[in-house]
């Protein structure tokens, strides 16, 4: 596995109609909706006081955002649960053994993204789709995780499954039962490869802090 940081900007943006109004944006999920769109989930902070709608109206200035639904969290900070009728990164990493982890906005269409790429291939095929879609992408920091044990394919393939069609959502938008219809196999079996590889993954998202607890 390699953990790699890009610096990508793109043709079109959702995040940039607000980092160049000063918001600070944090990105804490992005996933594929359709062919085309996607899902996003952002935590915001104005630069001055805004009401809800407002920050509503700043978001949907951009044309490729379709709904937006945005919760309070804390003083000047908020939630926002964004729904895409385009997005790039999204079909980039469609297909791709790409798990992204966090993003932020840094201005004038320009994303910052932390990722995990199950393999070396994995990396490079996600910037060589990001630049044919027309986007400028920095290799900022890549570096290889050690792991004891790796994601079998049919794990990965399974974990992917679930997360992209919203097992991990809430409120769920698939049922275990459906994941094991999918692959044929019995839910025990699907209950225990989601267990076993959310360790994994969790395992190496966490190496670093190990001996803290």
């Amino acid at each position: 596995m390699m953990e790699a940081t890009l610096i990508i900007k793109l043709p079109e943006c959702w995040i940039s109609s607000i980092t160049e109004e000063g918001f600070t944006t944090k990105v804490l999920e992005l996933m594929p909706d359709n062919v085309e769109g996607g899902r996003g989930l952002v935590l915001l902070s104005p630069p001055m006081q805004r009401s809800i709608e407002e920050i509503k109206e700043a978001l949907k200035k951009d044309p490729s955002v379709k709904d937006v639904e945005i919760a309070k969290v804390a003083q000047n900070l908020y939630l926002a649960s964004v729904i895409l009728k385009r997005c790039l990164l999204c079909r980039a990493i469609l297909g791709n053994d790409i798990f992204l982890r966090e993003g932020r906005g840094i201005g004038l269409g320009v994303l910052e993204w932390d990722l995990l790429a199950v393999k070396e291939g994995s990396l490079l095929k996600l910037i060589q789709t990001l630049q044919n879609f027309g986007c400028e992408v920095k290799i900022k920091r890549v570096k290889g995780v050690e792991s004891r044990e790796s994601l079998t394919q049919k794990q990965l393939e399974v974990l992917r499954y679930a997360y992209f069609r919203g097992y991990f959502d809430f409120p769920k938008r698939i049922k275990i039962s459906d994941i094991a219809k999918k692959f044929d196999l019995s839910i025990s079996t699907v209950s225990e490869i989601l267990r076993r590889g959310q360790k994994k993954i969790l395992d190496e998202y966490f190496e670093k802090e190990k001996g803290r607890f």
